[in-house]
């Protein structure tokens, strides 16, 4: 680097609220970089001489921070009656789904099924404890009754 990069590197200082916005909304340091003007690495040392962490360390918390807010904004819409979002965290958050009753429909349809299945057992039992004694049962005879 010359020494006029070194120099314009150790100047330089973002607009600290700007750049904690951009990163809130999810801007790489890249982005941050390009809309400051400065190359990328000049905006990296101005973090770490400022705020005395790596650039990387820094845009996760303020990723994280801009997450949150993101959340608490919708959540208070939600909150203020916008039903659309109100069934969208629903499903994020509390893993509802569009259709909870189709599984139970399945089920009492899969029991109906098994209860018929389980008469007509007991109906090829006796008629074959009636016909010869035996516990095998005459499923023709059976069957046709049905």
């Amino acid at each position: 680097m010359t020494q006029k990069g070194m120099a314009q590197n150790n100047r330089f200082q973002p607009d600290w609220k700007e750049l904690d916005r951009m990163l809130e909304a999810g801007a790489t340091g890249v982005q941050a970089a390009a809309r400051f003007g400065v190359h990328p690495e000049t905006l990296y040392a101005s973090v770490r001489r400022h705020k005395e962490v790596d650039f990387s360390v820094y845009r996760s918390e303020k990723r994280s921070c801009g997450e949150v807010l993101l959340k608490q904004a919708q959540f208070s819409n939600a909150m203020r009656g916008n039903a659309t979002l109100q069934v969208w965290l629903g499903k994020q958050l509390l893993g509802q789904k569009d259709n909870p009753d189709a599984e139970h429909e399945f089920n009492g349809q899969l029991s109906q099924f098994l209860d018929k299945l389980m008469k007509l057992d007991a109906k090829l039992k006796e008629k074959a404890e009636l016909n010869d004694g035996s516990t095998e049962p005459d499923t023709d005879t059976v069957i046709s009754e049905q």
